[in-house]
């Protein structure tokens, strides 16, 4: 994540957690980008930042216990940057453990995540 020195000009857009539409078969997935471009677009305002950092920071010890530890003692944008790349990876490593999903399922999940 930058530091608000090097953060782009302009807002981020808040993306809070929700549930991803299930694919329909036959469904190339534009169904779901439009449906979260709509949940983006009704958001009440953009989040900056050094809020996306903070609730990555809050966020982190609900997900790991080691790590979590480890994190805090690396330095500006190298543990912005490893934190990041962490929760990422958890988010990855949460779709493609879930039991119950669908091999088909978790695959476009996980495409629609790096879209």
């Amino acid at each position: 994540m930058p530091t608000d020195e090097s953060a782009p000009r302009g807002p981020v857009p808040h993306a809070a957690p929700a549930a991803l539409p299930r694919l329909a078969d036959g469904d190339d997935g534009a169904t779901a980008r439009a449906a979260r471009g709509a949940r983006l677009a009704a958001l009440p305002r953009p989040v900056t930042p050094r809020e996306i950092e903070r609730w990555s920071r809050a966020i982190l010890p609900r997900v790991s216990r080691t790590f979590a530890l480890s994190v805090r003692v690396l330095p500006g944008d190298l543990g912005r940057a490893v934190l990041a790349a962490y929760l990422l990876c958890r988010i990855a490593d949460t779709i493609e453990d879930a039991p119950t999903l669908p091999a088909a399922h978790k695959a476009a999940t996980l495409d629609r995540l790096v879209a």
